[in-house]
């Protein structure tokens, strides 16, 4: 069963802000006084499907009998300005569908473009958490494009994706819902950079991406 997922490749970042380390004191010391500031932010991740899922909560977008292009929860992993080095899922509740630690990119929706099934258009809802446990929770529409072959044949195991475009042509923002920690109360707009699936014939692989966008805290 194709498990996709956002990202792959290992990576070792060496941009310092992405290890979190942009004066953590002084953000706590804001917070204490409950003075709200708004900062650029910007990730750079990579995850795989979670081997633990179990089939409850696989959504199949395309259609068919049986319905194909399982769409799982991911693992993630990356580095994020603010949060520093991400603390990848490793424990998820299956029942109440959410992650009891660590970073998860869960679907809660996906369908094929109307007349084109090189296309689909996914929502997750995406648990970025740091090494300490602090994290936000986004909302991400997400639109996948599969490779397509000079004869027209659809590659659904290598692709791209990036935001969901509204009705004028501009992409849909990732929206911070939610955060704990020093991300109470968050809010926040991030843009998906670069982002770009492949697997193998036995759903071995992952997805990169990078976001860019701003977080007040």
């Amino acid at each position: 069963m194709f498990l996709l997922t956002y990202s792959c490749s290992q990576e070792t970042v060496t941009d310092p802000a992405l290890n979190g380390g942009e004066n953590l004191n002084a953000q706590a010391a804001k917070g204490k006084k409950g003075k709200r500031v708004t900062k650029h932010i910007s990730a750079r991740i990579f995850n795989f499907a979670d081997p633990d899922q179990t089939d409850q909560n696989v959504l199949f977008c395309l259609p068919g009998d049986p319905p194909d292009f399982p769409l799982s929860r991911n693992i993630i992993n990356g580095n994020m300005t603010h949060l520093g080095k991400l603390q990848p899922g490793s424990e998820y509740d299956e029942d109440l569908n959410e992650p009891i630690t660590g970073s998860y990119g869960v679907p809660t929706s996906c369908a094929p473009g109307a007349a084109d099934l090189s296309v689909v258009f996914t929502e997750f809802i995406v648990y970025y958490v740091a090494a300490n446990g602090d994290r936000f929770v986004t909302e991400e529409k997400v639109t996948l494009r599969f490779n397509v072959s000079s004869g027209g044949d659809v590659d659904f195991n290598n692709g791209t994706f990036e935001n969901t475009l509204d009705n004028n042509g501009d992409p849909i923002p990732i929206t911070i819902l939610s955060g704990t920690g020093r991300f109470d109360g968050a809010e926040g707009e991030l843009f998906q950079k670069n982002g770009t699936f492949s697997f193998d014939e036995f759903g071995n692989g992952g997805s990169t991406w990078d976001l860019e966008g701003t977080i007040t805290y």
